[in-house]
């Protein structure tokens, strides 16, 4: 049963539906170079109904962008058709993660961002993101290659941004919009109307609520950060052979030490660690008794913070 406020004034009374509380409910805030902000509301819920608006107050915008700084939010999937309307407060259908009944995600959003004074900085409450609905896997990014291409392509390009939204509190972005290696910034672009200006290019940043048998970077690299380059990369460690069997050799070619190394699965689930202390220039051996044919990652520490990860396969 539905609760209703009773509002009275001027002499007659109106009949509102009281706002329904969604299973998760968060703000967004934006900032700019100078000082400007902005912020929406984004949540989900198992009992949304698709396009009802009243039952948990969502709001729709179909007017121009502010001429300064604004941010909108809409479903993912419905983030490209030409006349979208977007919100400033979102609750999105939500859905169980198959492997896991009791873990419960949501579809992708897409938050849209006009900004005259870049770069801008994401924020949120991090805390918001924790385990009771499996949202520790969710992050952000303005980078289309996390939906469309997979983890080798990811991990392999260097430059990718990200935040892990439980792990992270920001993302600062200065909206770049080449697709020039190396910079490998592959924006989200759409033309929307803007006060005062006509029709300009809003970007776009994702954030995705991947299940636990999904990839997600968050289980790779944690926190809000940009991936080593590409010579940082190839001279941090040695990996052979590759494609393997069963053993592997690990070769430290940095003068740090090694603090852990951990084997993940093509999705980002870690099935092995070893904490171990391989000095500089060193090496480490292992074999591997039960491993299936198929890529595999590995994540590897080193005493200064610094990691890295890099691909390994198995062979037949």
């Amino acid at each position: 049963m539905k609760l209703y406020a009773l509002l009275f004034g001027l002499g007659y009374a109106l009949i509102l539906p009281a706002q329904n509380t969604p299973l998760f409910e968060t703000k967004i805030y934006i900032h700019d170079a100078q000082g400007n902000t902005d912020s929406l509301e984004l949540g989900f819920d198992p009992n949304d109904m698709l396009n009802d608006t009243v039952q948990f107050h969502e709001v729709q915008l179909n007017t121009p962008f502010d001429s300064v700084l604004e941010m909108r939010v809409v479903r993912r999937i419905e983030s490209f058709q030409a006349e979208d309307i977007l919100y400033k407060r979102l609750i999105l259908d939500a859905s169980a993660c198959t492997n896991n009944t009791s873990c419960t995600r949501s579809p992708d959003a897409m938050l849209w961002i006009y900004a005259k004074y870049p770069p801008i900085t994401l924020s949120w409450d991090k805390s918001a993101f924790s385990s009771p609905n499996c949202l520790e896997n969710a992050f952000f990014s303005p980078n289309w290659l996390y939906i469309y291409s997979n983890p080798v392509v990811l991990i392999e390009t260097g430059g990718t941004v990200y935040a892990c939204a439980s792990k992270s509190d920001s993302l600062v972005w200065s909206l770049t919009r080449t697709t020039d290696y190396p910079n490998h910034v592959f924006t989200f672009i759409k033309e929307r109307e803007v006060e005062g200006i006509g029709i300009d290019t809003i970007v776009g940043v994702f954030l995705a609520f991947p299940c636990s048998e999904y990839f997600s970077p968050c289980r790779i690299i944690v926190g809000a950060e940009e991936a080593p380059t590409p010579i940082e990369r190839e001279q941090s460690v040695k990996v052979w052979p590759n494609p393997a069997t069963f053993w592997i050799n690990i070769e430290n070619q940095r003068a740090e030490n090694m603090s852990s190394i951990c084997l993940m699965e093509s999705t980002g689930r870690e099935i092995w660690s070893h904490s171990t202390e391989v000095n500089g220039f060193e090496s480490f051996k292992h074999a591997f008794s039960k491993l299936s044919a198929g890529m595999y990652f590995l994540r590897i520490q080193w005493d200064d913070g610094f990691s890295t990860v890099r691909r390994w396969v198995v062979a037949d």
